[in-house]
């Protein structure tokens, strides 16, 4: 008996000494088993980092199958490394993160997620307002911010352009510059460059040379100028207003159009538009751009009254809308 048990305990301790290994195969579905990525809150991505500009974001996936994965990272669509570590300097601003595994066999999984890189203090930096963010090429645009006077020059798109001035506004200080004719129609990163050299982030703009309607276009008076304002404006040829189709505009430009509202009773609308090259204009809401609006045509007059408002930490001057 006491032989035995010596020689189980002989197999047992030869059992133990021998390497683990895997009994992972190329065809077992990839998972993500660290970090786990928050959940989206009311369908927004949620923040996996938030850190200084100062500071690397970093991180590391452990992945199954480890033997047959490889790891992909994207920052805003784009792969900017690969394998199961990050270690990376980024500018401010806010990044969309997309990290994929895939294995040999074609399987692959992904968890997406937001980077929020914070300036510093005395850093240039660029917030969002309201639709200066939709930019037209070729024609001015704004960036409003703090610490902007260092500004001297702008990178969008990999073309340098250089400011043509600054405002010290009471509310919010912005500068102003000319978008290049030939900048591409996409999202664009700025960069931010001072008079030494030095780069700083300013988030993102979108080049689009769509006839873009950003406000104004939900209500309006009957037999009254109704004002809208955007850009490329200048394109449209044509809107079609309950049916009726109207050429003739009081006011024309780039960023604004204007005209009189036909005689119609109080109640709900659809305004579609075209511009001379026979596309959809498009219409800015809540929900996103779409080829069609809603307007509510009221007897009521609308009044308009500049006032401060904060947005975050910042200032600015909006037009508040009065029904009398």
């Amino acid at each position: 008996m006491l032989l035995a048990m010596l020689a189980m305990n002989f197999v047992f301790t030869a059992c133990s000494d021998e390497a683990p290994f895997s009994t992972a195969t190329p065809n077992d579905e990839p998972r993500i088993l660290d970090p786990v990525f928050p959940d989206r809150v009311n369908g927004n991505l949620p923040t996996v980092a938030n850190i200084s500009r100062d500071a690397n974001f970093t991180m590391k996936l452990t992945v199954t199958p480890a033997d047959y994965c490889t790891v992909a990272w994207q920052l805003d669509g784009t792969v900017v490394h690969t394998g199961t570590a990050l270690d990376m300097n980024l500018k401010a601003g806010t990044y969309n993160l997309k990290v994929v595994v895939s294995t040999e066999a074609g399987k692959s999984t992904y968890r997406e997620g937001i980077v929020q890189v914070n300036p510093l203090t005395d850093d240039p930096w660029a917030t969002e307002v309201g639709f200066e963010r939709m930019i037209a090429p070729g024609a001015k645009a704004r960036l409003y911010g703090t610490n902007l006077d260092k500004v001297k020059n702008l990178v969008i798109g990999g073309k340098t352009i250089p400011v043509d001035a600054f405002v010290a506004a009471e509310d919010q200080s912005y500068i102003e510059y000319v978008v290049p004719a030939d900048l591409a129609e996409a999202d664009h990163r700025v960069v931010l460059v001072d008079a030494a050299g030095n780069e700083y982030g300013g988030n993102v703009v979108k080049a689009t040379k769509v006839a873009l309607i950003t406000s104004g276009a939900s209500r309006t008076n009957a037999n009254r100028e109704w004002a809208m304002t955007g850009i490329n404006l200048d394109q449209i040829a044509s809107f079609t207003f309950d049916g009726k189709v109207i050429t003739e505009f009081t006011k024309q430009s780039a960023t604004e159009i204007a005209l009189i509202c036909p005689a119609l009773s109080d109640g709900d609308y659809k305004l579609v538009g075209k511009t001379k090259g026979g596309e959809d204009v498009q219409f800015y809401s809540a929900q996103g751009t779409g080829v069609e609006q809603v307007v509510t045509v009221s007897s009521k007059v609308v009044l308009c009254k500049d006032t401060t408002m904060f947005h975050g930490i910042f200032r600015m001057k909006v037009r508040i809308r009065l029904l009398i």
